[in-house]
């Protein structure tokens, strides 16, 4: 028997935890990336440095709304590259010239 259907079978009829997450009558939106759904994308486990602050706002900001702080994470990122993209936020950047010994 495959993992998932012995789980769901020691599980009964509990709901998951993405029914706790997104309702299912929600539709998905597709991902400007590459056309296809969230739900269809593989996940890849990235790492970025943060700091510990934006760390600790994060979880309390899932905490707060009841959802995973994964979750969240990816809805912020979406939606922060969504207003960047879309012209309704610009970022802050400046150009430095930076010299590098080169051997």
């Amino acid at each position: 028997m495959p993992k998932q259907a012995e789980l769901s079978k020691k599980l009964g009829s509990q709901p998951s935890w993405k029914d706790t997450i997104a309702p299912t009558a929600e539709p998905v939106k597709k991902s400007k990336s590459n056309g296809t759904s969230p739900s269809k994308q593989k996940m890849i486990r990235k790492t970025y440095l943060l700091y510990q602050n934006d760390i600790d706002r994060v979880a309390q900001l899932a905490q707060d709304e009841n959802v995973g702080i994964n979750e969240l994470t990816r809805y912020l990122l979406n939606l922060g590259c969504e207003l960047v993209e879309s012209g309704q936020h610009q970022l802050p950047t400046t150009t430095q010239e930076v010299r590098k010994i080169v051997t």
